[in-house]
């Protein structure tokens, strides 16, 4: 087991647009203090990143990204046949680490995405990079294969519970969603909440990568037990579940990468 500890948060006076506070977070794990990562306010991938951490008993964790499992990941590039290219750093890359961890970071090409998968497990890096390896040379169904072979070795890193969403058609998995917010109405922060998910629902019916993540949150909405819910809203701040956070990152990075190719 991982124990999780906020460390003495400290102010940042010299930012470029006003000052701000920071929390330096880390994890205790067969008696080591490992890094994770600095919470600031407006942290829309902090708690995701905690919960991945916790539900991999500290084996990884995501810093961004679609997918919070990276098999599912690696999954769908090799299904679709793309390639894991750098952009500003290696795709394996140690430069944040004392040797703790490797950060599995890039984006995908074609069909642009982004991702950080922080990885605190050297037998589950190792898994990655022959996978990795594989793609990039265009094996795909060797690929396939691994990955369903290494997948099964980390069973106790994805949840293991029933989809309430499976075989549901529209309308049905919105009652279900609309039977999640009504269990949460005497929360402080259900009228932010509910927005938000409203925001969702809208997204989801759309195209693009906007309405996969809709869709792939509002789902998680719906698995979540009664109590897991209520603590999640309890603790909500708005805009925290924006379905076009990734579609921001990725134009954020393209419009980086176009001002160097101008340069």
């Amino acid at each position: 087991m991982i124990e999780i500890i906020e460390k003495e948060s400290f102010r940042i006076e010299e930012a470029i647009t006003y000052p701000f506070v920071i929390t330096p977070v880390v994890m205790i794990k067969d008696g080591r203090e490992i890094y994770i990562r600095n919470k600031r306010y407006g942290d829309k991938e902090y708690e995701r990143t905690m919960n991945i951490l916790k539900i991999s008993d500290g084996k990884y964790t995501v810093m961004y990204g679609l997918y919070d499992d990276p098999f599912d990941m690696l999954q769908d590039i090799a299904q679709t046949k793309k390639v894991i290219k750098k952009d500003f750093k290696e795709i394996f890359d140690i430069s944040e680490s004392d040797g703790d961890f490797t950060d599995f970071v890039g984006s995908t090409y074609p069909l642009y995405s982004i991702f950080n998968y922080r990885i605190y497990d050297n037998v589950l890096l190792q898994d990655i990079k022959g996978i990795v390896e594989l793609i990039n040379r265009k094996e795909w169904n060797m690929a396939k294969s691994e990955i369903e072979d290494k997948r099964s070795k980390y069973k106790e890193i994805i949840k293991n519970r029933e989809d309430n969403t499976l075989g549901l058609d529209f309308y049905k998995f919105y009652e279900l969603i609309d039977k999640q917010l009504e269990g949460v109405k005497q929360s402080s922060n259900y009228k932010i909440f509910k927005k938000d998910v409203e925001i969702l629902k809208d997204a989801n019916t759309g195209t693009g990568l906007s309405s996969i993540t809709a869709n792939k949150w509002l789902k998680h909405i719906c698995n979540l037990s009664e109590v897991e819910l209520k603590e999640y809203v309890d603790n909500y701040k708005q805009g925290l579940l924006d379905p076009y956070f990734y579609e921001k990152q990725n134009q954020s990075l393209e419009e980086m990468e176009n001002e160097e190719i101008e340069q």
